[in-house]
C-alpha cells in the first residue's frame, strides 16, 4: 500500500510512504523498494526512479520540477525481493 497526497502543484516535494507486510517474517528484515514514476503519458522518468532500503515502511520524496508536465502521474514500489508491487496516482497541477 503507497501513501500519498492525491492532489499537487509543480516544483512541489511530495512525500510517499509504502508499506510491506509478509506473513511469517519478522518485523526487523530489510527490504530493498524499487520506486518508478511515470508521466501523464506512461513514460518512466528515471531522473525521479530510485531504490530504497527500509524495515517494513518505505518514505521517499519526489521533487517534481516547476517544468513537469500538468496531468495524473502514476508510482509504482515494487519490493525486490518479494516481487509485491505498489502504485499510486497524483494529479500534478500547474505551479501558482
Amino acid at each position: 500500500m503507497i501513501q500519498a497526497e492525491r492532489i499537487a502543484r509543480a516544483g512541489d516535494v511530495v512525500r510517499f510512504e509504502a508499506r510491506l507486510h509478509v506473513d511469517g517474517e519478522s518485523s526487523a528484515v530489510q527490504h530493498v523498494f524499487h520506486v518508478e514514476v511515470l508521466d501523464p503519458q506512461g513514460r518512466q522518468v528515471p531522473p525521479y526512479a530510485s531504490n530504497q532500503v527500509a524495515v517494513g515502511v518505505c518514505t521517499f520524496e519526489i521533487p517534481f520540477a516547476f517544468s513537469d508536465a500538468e496531468g495524473r502521474w502514476t508510482v509504482v514500489v515494487r519490493d525486490i525481493a518479494t516481487g509485491m508491487t505498489g502504485r499510486t496516482s497524483i494529479e500534478l497541477k500547474p505551479s501558482l
